[in-house]
């Protein structure tokens, strides 16, 4: 379940991550197609990376892309979440 959810411009960002282990760099890594549905990694002090959340294109969203609609509903993201952030 996404810890947080939020709405920056264009995008729908949903952070995932809610470990408390120290965040030593980030990447970016696209899911399907180039520019479009992003995830968020972090890799820990340890060396281990984890996903950190996803960025995901607000008419990537409205126009029910299949790659962007899978992974909101593997978030257990809900429509009403959705709407709630006027999407």
């Amino acid at each position: 379940m996404p810890k947080k959810i939020r709405k920056t411009g264009n995008y729908l960002r949903v952070k995932t991550y809610t470990g408390r282990a120290r965040i030593k760099q980030y990447r970016y890594d696209d899911i399907g197609e180039p520019s479009h549905t992003q995830r968020l990694a972090a890799q820990l002090s340890n060396g281990r990376w984890v996903t950190y959340g996803y960025i995901f294109k607000i008419s990537d969203i409205r126009h029910r892309r299949p790659t962007t609609l899978r992974i909101l509903r593997n978030l257990g993201i809900t429509q009403a979440q959705l709407r709630k952030h006027k999407i």
